[in-house]
């Protein structure tokens, strides 16, 4: 039934016309401009000149975005699943946009992400806080995003009592900030709610990341231990350290801003991201780590990795 109705999908979408599919992207991106901070996002996908596009291979698959790096020539992309409705769609491009965010904070251009972990371990814990920071930060925007149209209201009410006070004359400046302080307060007053579910989402999506761990896995092996290239050092570019990771988990700008994992130390922000690692991944980490460690290739090593790789890898 699942692949007959992904056919139908994928035939559907293969006759919506040009119009329509802007239309559909359109209104996805009017879905993120109302809240500011997914606006930013779009702006910094403007500025960083990051092209975002409905992809036809999605359909059918487990997928709802993905960003594209071109690494000999630093395109970038972003490509989008095709839902029916722009709410869908809006959920998949604001996770992708994070990503984009993230790797802004991290200092990592498209040329240099994926290049700026020191070993595997860090590369494993960077990919696994950078993906459950995205499913928790997709959460946050859609619940202020949905919360936005009572705001307004509310605002707006207050903006309606005051004229008529005023005889409908144009509000006063006192006046104008009493009406904004009624949005401010809505959003302040669930700034507390926000981080704990901030935190809930993040610890929970660490639990579910074993498809992220395994690519992460197997994008190192190839990188330095199969066909070894040199890590990146910081004349090249930025190298993430775990203070540079810590800082993605906080959401918002100014008298919004949430940082939510600030309560614990590094030693046990780590050992909580790391927690539900699959043994055997875990294994060939740090066998990973060891083999560079050492500053050496010796054959022997390198198969054990390689061959421990391959059976952490099976289904």
């Amino acid at each position: 039934m699942k692949h007959d109705k992904d056919a139908y999908s994928s035939f559907r979408w293969t006759w919506t016309s040009a119009a329509k599919r802007k239309q559909l992207m359109d209104e996805t991106q009017r879905i993120l401009s109302i809240w500011p901070e997914t606006r930013a996002l779009l702006d910094l996908a403007a500025a960083e000149k990051v092209p975002i596009a409905f992809a036809d291979n999605l359909i059918g698959t487990d997928t709802d975005g993905v960003n594209i790096v071109n690494r000999t020539t630093g395109e970038r992309r972003i490509d989008i699943k095709p839902y029916k409705k722009p709410e869908d769609c809006a959920i998949a491009l604001i996770h992708e946009l994070r990503h984009l965010w993230q790797d802004k904070q991290l200092g990592l251009t498209a040329l240099t992400r994926g290049l700026g972990e020191k070993d595997a371990t860090t590369a494993m814990l960077l990919n696994r806080v950078k993906e459950a920071d995205a499913f928790a930060f997709t959460d946050l925007m859609i619940g202020r995003i949905n919360h936005f149209p009572d705001d307004f209201k509310k605002m707006e009410s207050v903006r309606a009592a005051l004229l008529f006070l005023n005889r409908r004359q144009p509000l006063s400046e006192e006046q104008e900030n009493e009406v904004s302080d009624v949005m401010a307060k809505a959003i302040t007053e669930r700034l507390p709610a926000e981080r704990a579910a901030l935190k809930k989402k993040f610890t929970e999506a660490l639990t579910w990341l074993d498809s992220y761990d395994r690519e992460a896995v197997s994008t190192y092996h190839r990188r330095y231990i199969q066909d070894p290239i040199d890590h990146m050092t910081e004349k090249q570019g930025h190298v993430v350290a775990l203070a540079d990771i810590r800082r993605l988990c906080m959401a918002g700008d100014g008298p919004t801003q949430i940082s939510y994992m600030d309560d614990v130390d590094d030693k046990a922000f780590a050992a909580l991201v790391m927690k539900d690692v699959a043994t055997p991944l875990a294994d060939v980490t740090g066998l990973m780590d060891a083999f560079e460690k050492a500053g050496t290739r010796h054959v022997k090593q390198k198969s054990e990795i390689d061959a421990r790789l391959k059976a952490a890898l099976k289904p």
